[in-house]
């Protein structure tokens, strides 16, 4: 971080936060924030969030609020490298506001369902271009939970969306039975209703190979 005042043609860093170097994760994102002047090609930011007992999720993100403020990102990622850096993760998206016209916004991974409510209005209102998303499996994100989001996106902006989350686990606990058929149907109601999504992928666990086909379809549709 010591070094960041010389790299003033630096248009991409990755960094760890909340390591044990910077227990707080507020000292790295304080530092980011204030050399802004000297880092005016910096676009692209990637962030390995990890956990440390003594972080405020309060102060972690108005640190990393005061971080993008002072930066016109076209690219952000933030990466939970454990189940509670997730936890973490998940508690501040919802007091943030993302740069904006943000080219790509890449979270991994969100695990409560606050998270996902929150960044669906976040994303209309920040005007995000592109989303790459990984959703934790938890019983704090249900069915219906991850069902409201995707049709909450229609809302947005988006031109390119890539989602990863689990959705035979939501099967397994789930009395409705024909829930997988709720997920093709509200993806392929998200590809043909949002009009500016040029792009969209899909994780292996996030559709049934029947539901693939369907969102295929609707997207041919479009064309």
């Amino acid at each position: 971080v010591k070094v960041l005042p010389a790299l003033r043609k630096l248009r991409r860093l990755h960094l760890a936060l909340n390591s044990t170097a910077d227990p707080s994760g507020t000292m790295i994102l304080d530092c980011l924030a204030s050399h802004s002047s000297c880092l005016r090609t910096l676009q692209s930011l990637s962030f390995d969030v990890h956990f440390a007992p003594n972080t405020v999720p309060e102060a972690f993100a108005a640190s990393l609020q005061r971080c993008l403020k002072a930066h016109p990102l076209r690219h952000l990622s933030l990466q939970a490298v454990s189940p509670p850096a997730s936890g973490l993760l998940s508690r501040i998206v919802p007091q943030m506001t993302w740069p904006e016209n943000c080219c790509m916004l890449s979270l991994h991974h969100l695990s409560n369902s606050v998270s996902l409510a929150a960044l669906a209005q976040q994303l209309a209102r920040d005007a995000v271009a592109g989303l790459t998303l990984c959703v934790l499996h938890s019983d704090d994100v249900t069915s219906e939970q991850m069902l409201k989001f995707l049709s909450d996106l229609n809302l947005s902006q988006l031109q390119s969306l890539a989602l990863d989350f689990q959705l035979y686990p939501m099967l397994a606990d789930a009395d409705d039975c024909l829930l997988a058929d709720r997920f093709t149907k509200s993806l392929c109601k998200l590809v043909s209703s949002l009009k500016s999504l040029k792009q969209l992928t899909l994780g292996t666990a996030a559709c049934t190979e029947a539901g693939l086909l369907a969102v295929a379809e609707s997207a041919a549709q479009r064309k």
